[in-house]
C-alpha cells in the first residue's frame, strides 16, 4: 500500500564498533542516499558507543533517512511502531 512505512529493527548490542567519525559520516552519508524516505529505522547499540551512533543518526537523519538510535529494545521497538 502506497504510503506505508517500513520499519526495521537493527540490534548492534553484540556489535564492537571500529570506524573512525570520518568512516561513520560517510557510512551515514551513504545510508541515507541510497535508502527509501518511506523506511523508519532503529538501531539498538551499546551506551558506550552513544557518541558514534548518535553522530551516525545525525548525519543520515540529515539525509532523510529516518533512523534513532536506542540503548535498549523496547524503546526502539516503541519507536518504530509510533506515528
Amino acid at each position: 500500500m502506497q504510503g506505508e512505512k517500513s520499519k526495521i529493527l537493527v540490534d548492534e548490542r553484540e556489535l564492537e564498533y571500529r570506524m573512525g567519525m570520518t568512516e561513520t559520516y560517510d557510512l551515514a552519508k551513504l545510508a541515507g542516499s541510497v535508502t527509501p524516505t518511506n523506511v523508519k529505522v532503529a538501531i539498538v547499540s551499546q551506551p558506550k558507543f552513544k557518541a558514534s551512533i548518535e553522530f551516525y543518526e545525525q548525519i543520515a537523519n540529515l539525509r532523510g533517512f529516518k533512523i534513532k538510535a536506542f540503548f535498549d529494545k523496547d524503546s526502539a521497538i516503541s519507536w518504530l511502531n509510533s506515528n
